[in-house]
Order: C-alpha cells, then structure tokens, then sequence
C-alpha cells in the first residue's frame, strides 16, 4: 500500500485547512510559465545580489533601479539575494550585515506602502542541504551535525531581527521526504524559538539540490512528494517560495513547463492549492 503522510491525511478531512494565512509563492523560472494568479499562487520580487551589489558593497544606484521596478509592478513582497556577505573570507561581521541589510529594507519600505522584505536564507542556514553534504563526507553524528548547523547559522541571525519577513532555504538535497519534514521541524522550531510572530516564508526547490557529489542531483520530485513537502510547510510556516534555476540535469539546458516531469511536480502543487483554498497575496 502506498504511504500517505499524515499531514496529507488531515489536509484531506479539513482539520486545518481553514488558516486564513497561508502564501505559496511564485519564483520559478521554467519556460513559457503561466500565470499561476487563478491557481492561488502570489506573485514576488525576488532581486539577486548583483542588482544590488557592486564590489561587494551596496550600490544605490541599482538599489533605486530595484525600487523603481517593484514600484511598477505593484509587488507587496520582495525577497533580496544578498549571500556573498556570509562568506567568512570577506570577514563581514554579523552585526555589519545587519546594518546594510537594514538600510536597504528601510529604503524599500519609504518608498513601497505596506512592503514586507527579507534576505534569503536569514535567519538559518539550510538544514537539511547541510546534513547530507556532511554525510557523504562520512559525518553522520547527530549531535555534530546539529552543532555545525547552529555555528554556521549565527552569522544569519542577526539579520532576523530587522526583517520583516524570514525567507530560510528548505531545499531538500534527496528523494527522502520523512528526513527533509524532520529537519523542518527542527529548523521551525529553532526559528519560532528566536523570532516570535514574525512571518516565516521558506523557498522549497522542486528538484533535489544541485550539488555535484549528490546522486539525485537535479532529479525532479514527485508530485507526490511536493504534496507532502506542501503540506508539513502548511503546517508549520507561514507560507513558501517555489523557486527553480529551471534548468535539467546537465545544469545547463532550460525546461519547459510543458515538461512531463514538470506536470507531475505541479500536479501535486495543484492538489494541494485546490484542497486549502490558497489565497493570493495582494
């Protein structure tokens, strides 16, 4: 008998489908993509690093550039790039990521009414791409892990508390989905623990990571597995960010959403937005 996760199980009888307050965002990048609007799918501006960044330093000039365009899109949520600051070789501090980051945020909610912003994977690293990297070169002490995880977090935190929203990566490395929904109740429970009532938007990918020792590397889930994905997310966040490169396993070519393997993923999508009735975030 196939396994239904029991999450998916109490999504089927109602029991908590009703939260007034659950997004699923749009940031995926396959081609010829349709407006997913009518599907209960809420649109975001996603802005990467060297939009905003020159030299490693920020760069106003692109920054009011960034501002202009969310301006004219009428976008209400907006997820910034910035990771080359967390890179222990540039020596920036926790405390100086702060402040930058804060000066941009402030920047774009001046000139965007009701803008809510965050950094991507503030305020933790991601879990679950750590463990396995760390267990294919032959870590697999738990207690190591977690430890590593939290050390290698810190320098992130400090970029929660001027946030208004928290976008941490969740991209899930293998075709394990029970260890992925642990490793999200870790990580949930870490950040709920340190930023109370702030709104927790988490970017899950609908193909396993890209690193190159992973042997499911680029491999597309099921949309079995995004149901379940989905609905532990349901459960505990606020909402997610279906982000994709778009492209197949040679990392090179780009998928068109026409793609069978695309379809499947998306069918699960599909079930879960009908089963909850997404709202679309304006």
């Amino acid at each position: 008998m196939r396994k239904i996760s029991f999450l998916i199980i109490l999504g089927l009888l109602g029991l908590y489908s009703c939260s007034p307050k659950f997004y699923v965002f749009d940031a995926m990048y396959y081609r010829e993509k349709p407006d997913l609007s009518e599907q209960g799918v809420s649109k975001i501006k996603l802005i990467y690093e060297n939009r905003l960044v020159t030299d490693g330093m920020l760069d106003w000039n692109k920054i009011d550039e960034q501002i202009r365009q969310t301006v004219e899109g009428v976008y209400k949520t907006v997820s910034i790039d910035i990771e080359s600051w967390y890179d222990y070789r540039l020596k920036v501090s926790p405390e100086e990521v702060k402040v930058r980051l804060d000066s941009v945020f402030r920047a774009f909610k001046e000139a965007v009414p009701g803008c809510e912003i965050g950094n991507y994977g503030v305020p933790v690293q991601n879990l679950n791409v750590l463990r396995s990297a760390n267990m294919l070169r032959g870590v697999k002490d738990e207690t190591e892990i977690i430890s590593r995880w939290e050390a290698s977090s810190k320098v992130r935190e400090p970029a929660g508390e001027v946030s208004d929203i928290l976008l941490p990566s969740l991209y899930i490395f293998n075709h394990d989905i029970d260890r992925w929904e642990e490793d999200l109740k870790i990580e949930m429970e870490y950040i709920r623990s340190k930023y109370p009532g702030k709104p927790v938007y988490i970017y899950l990918w609908p193909q396993c990571y890209n690193l190159k020792d992973n042997p499911d590397f680029l491999q597309f889930l099921s949309g079995e597995q995004m149901e379940r994905m989905l609905e532990a997310s349901f459960a505990l966040t606020d909402g997610v960010i279906l982000w994709a490169a778009g492209r197949d396993l040679d990392d090179r070519t780009y998928i068109p959403w026409s793609d069978p393997r695309v379809q499947e993923m998306w069918s699960g999508v599909s079930r879960f937005l009908k089963r909850h009735h997404i709202r679309v975030k304006k």
